[in-house]
């Protein structure tokens, strides 16, 4: 306990911490582990507040998607490195016990099954062929069921009655026009009869889009392209199906070179510079050249400039900055009602990098009016002028991470 107590003393910040927990009369040895473990955390986010050398940078994709550069590449910013074209695949549950008509069960399944894992099935291909009846003797007319979607298939289980189909992302990012009229053998302004889809609905490659008989004969149409109907144009007779995607994109925002990479879309990159540690930061990753708030011009657009303060900002001086608009502010501390106020809601502050403010915000030392850190402030003083990136993510949860700045050397 004296262990405890000692390791406290040295981290003020937690006194009020240890005196609820070393109160209590009945401690127990893993409370004291445990407790003694987040000290240790802690101190060793409060040592080497700042370092200089090289960094690694991890800025991976969301998940697997296209890289555009590859190990050793020299990056700048600006250079795109990674995107994802498309939204995380989808996963589809198929249940095949709440069909009423089969009256399934897990044996029957697996006997009329026609797909297995890995299989890539189509828009109403047939996936169950239960051909035979009650009695065990087939039936006349045969019973299927036909895939509501496309995909590769990735579980069956007979014994719930279910098949898991993942998304096939092949999806043309170009528009596609089909000629309905044409291909139904009808006038362009009576299409809209025989559409099976309308307007803003989403069809996937190879489904029935649109259908006519006439004279015993059929007229068949199916989507060329999977997507969404994004027009319908009944004097030209034609459908036009997008896939309207909004792509991740992941460009560099420092100077460095990629050391890893795979194919799960992990990107880490080698940057050289002084790296400061921070307590809190708020909005998006950026970067820019670093200046003081004394030097900043003015600006209507957004700008390339990190902006900082050695001391802390009136409610005047943020609302200026945000018709200013930099890229970013650094001080040392701020009140959380200013900062709620520049947001306009109310912020998390263990998982406050997800929020949306004007520009993004570094606090070097927390809520309050703290004073900055003397070493923090000669580093960026003296660097004035130089790139610097800014990593607003900060975590006070599980795996804690604080936000940081890296100040660059070189452009190399």
């Amino acid at each position: 306990v004296n262990k405890v107590m000692n390791l406290y003393s040295e981290n003020e910040i937690m006194d009020d911490l240890v005196c609820d927990k070393l109160d209590e009369e009945e401690i127990h040895k893993e409370k004291i582990t445990e407790i003694t473990s987040y000290i240790s955390q802690i101190s060793s986010l409060k040592k080497n507040l700042i370092q200089g050398g090289s960094h690694l940078v991890d800025i991976s994709l969301l998940y697997a998607g296209n890289i555009y550069i590859k190990k050793g590449d020299k990056v700048e910013p600006g250079i795109l490195l990674g995107e994802n074209k498309y939204e995380p695949p989808k996963m589809y549950v198929i249940s095949l016990f709440g069909k009423s008509e089969f009256k399934l069960n897990s044996k029957l399944m697996e006997k009329g099954l026609m797909i297995k894992v890995g299989d890539k099935i189509e828009v109403d291909q047939k996936i169950l062929d239960l051909s035979l009846n009650k009695s065990g003797i087939f039936s006349a007319i045969p019973t299927y069921y036909n895939s509501p979607v496309r995909g590769i298939v990735e579980r069956i289980n007979c014994e719930s009655g279910t098949i898991i189909v993942r998304e096939i992302q092949d999806y043309s990012l170009e528009p596609v026009v089909m000629n309905i009229a044409k291909k139904l053998n009808v006038k362009p302004e009576n299409i809209r009869g025989y559409l099976k889809k309308k307007l803003h609905d989403f069809v996937y490659a190879g489904q029935l889009i649109a259908f006519r008989i006439e004279n015993n004969l059929s007229y068949i149409v199916k989507a060329e392209s999977s997507g969404t109907i994004t027009e319908i144009d009944t004097e030209k007779g034609t459908l036009t199906i997008k896939y309207q995607s909004k792509p991740f994109r992941r460009y560099s925002l420092f100077y460095g070179k990629l050391v890893e990479t795979d194919s799960n879309g992990r990107i880490v990159c080698e940057i050289k510079g002084i790296k400061i540690e921070a307590t809190l930061g708020y909005g998006r990753e950026t970067a820019g050249y670093l200046i003081d708030i004394n030097n900043f011009p003015e600006v209507s657009e957004k700008s390339n400039y990190v902006v900082f303060s050695s001391d802390c900002l009136s409610t005047e001086e943020l609302n200026k900055l945000r018709i200013n608009n930099p890229a970013a502010l650094i001080v040392p501390s701020l009140s959380e009602k200013d900062l709620i106020t520049l947001s306009g809601y109310e912020l998390d502050e263990h998982e406050s990098s997800f929020c949306e403010l004007p520009f993004s915000v570094i606090l070097t030392e927390g809520f309050g009016d703290i004073p900055m850190k003397g070493e923090i402030q000669k580093n960026l003083n003296d660097n004035c002028g130089k790139w610097i990136y800014v990593n607003t993510e900060t975590k006070n949860r599980t795996g804690v991470r604080k936000p940081y700045m890296i100040i660059q050397e070189s452009q190399a």
